[in-house]
């Protein structure tokens, strides 16, 4: 919640000067994916600590899906005012199409009606794991997580800042093992892994992605801002 309120502030800051739009956009769908995140750790915080409601319970894996996917929608479209000058990818060329009201309303349509699908077969089924709930966000994840990849490392690229590349790919590698650690079974790898461990890799693995996402952003905006500073020192000579 401290990201987001931060984030919060530079929003404020950003929108009392005359900044360019896409910065705001930038910022403003940021600021939102943290706040999606506060919200969705703050909610099974307290279910697991204060309601006795185990964290492999179907509830919390129904509600930490659904602030993953929320969290998707936000960076998405977050995506295109990211500038650059290299050609955008496809996932950002199919956000373009539409205006923001018309691709949320397209997202939400589109997956509301796979997790019915997927609430319907394994709320009622014991025997369904958590692995096949968290299947319905694995691919847009996947798609999401590719597309953050190549929007930073343009950006950085475009400002001369090619070293960030391992930043951002260190990202990429962050978010791959975080999916692939909801869908993969503990009973895959109980003789290589301690439960407690494997729990642990989950958290640390979801923390530091996080937190590397907040750094990224924090260098993006700063770096702008920077730039934009020069640019304007440079026109006053």
């Amino acid at each position: 919640m401290l990201a987001y309120c931060i984030c919060h502030l530079t929003y404020l800051q950003e929108r009392t000067k005359t900044a360019k739009s896409k910065n705001i956009s930038v910022i403003n769908w940021f600021r939102l994916a943290i706040f999606a995140w506060g919200i969705g750790t703050l909610i099974t915080l307290l279910a697991t600590k204060y309601f006795e409601v185990t964290a492999q319970a179907k509830c919390l894996i129904y509600w930490g899906v659904f602030i993953s996917l929320i969290n998707s929608l936000f960076i998405l479209l977050s995506l295109p005012s990211k500038e650059h000058q290299n050609k955008r990818n496809m996932i950002v060329q199919l956000v373009q199409r539409f205006s923001v009201k018309e691709f949320v309303m397209l997202y939400s349509g589109i997956f509301s009606m796979i997790a019915f699908v997927f609430i319907a077969t394994s709320y009622t089924n014991p025997d369904i794991s958590s692995s096949f709930i968290w299947l319905i966000d694995i691919p847009i994840s996947i798609v999401v997580a590719l597309a953050l990849l190549y929007e930073l490392n343009s950006v950085f690229i475009n400002r001369n800042m090619r070293f960030m590349y391992l930043l951002c790919f260190l990202l990429f590698v962050l978010i791959m093992i975080a999916v692939s650690h909801r869908i993969i079974p503990y009973e895959l790898v109980q003789e290589h892994v301690s439960s407690a461990s494997w729990s642990l890799i989950g958290i640390i693995t979801a923390i530091s992605f996080k937190f590397i996402f907040i750094l990224l952003f924090y260098i993006y905006y700063t770096a702008g801002n920077f730039s934009l500073k020069n640019n304007n020192n440079n026109l006053n000579l």
